[in-house]
């Protein structure tokens, strides 16, 4: 199986055809191509699709919110690891708090 990335990369033949990237399009003819074909969905896991919030550490307030785990990254400026384990453990990250927007925890009082 040839290497697609390469060969976009190195402006390489495969199979007889040369591959652009998308965003390296012209607009028209991209509309022109989305006429008769549909994009390919995400192939990102789901995880990686959750939205994560950003609290108050003292009040526990949402302060922001993440689209992806990939946002909270780049923007709180941190590890996957480090927003992984700040959010399964609890812990501060940066002098706030993180968590999974759409999971829902039980509080203490919930739980009984």
């Amino acid at each position: 199986m040839p290497n697609t990335s390469r060969a976009i990369k190195h402006q390489n033949l495969i199979a007889d055809h040369y591959y652009t990237p998308w965003s390296e399009v012209s607009e028209a003819m991209q509309q022109e191509w989305l006429k008769t074909n549909t994009l390919p969905g995400s192939t990102r896991a789901h995880h990686q699709q959750e939205r994560v919030s950003k609290l108050d550490a003292t009040y526990g307030e949402e302060i922001s919110v993440y689209q992806t785990i990939d946002e909270a990254i780049t923007k709180l400026g941190v590890s996957r690891f480090s927003l992984r384990n700040a959010i399964n453990d609890r812990r501060e990250l940066r002098g706030f708090k993180v968590k999974y927007t759409d999971t829902i925890v039980a509080t203490t009082e919930e739980a009984i």
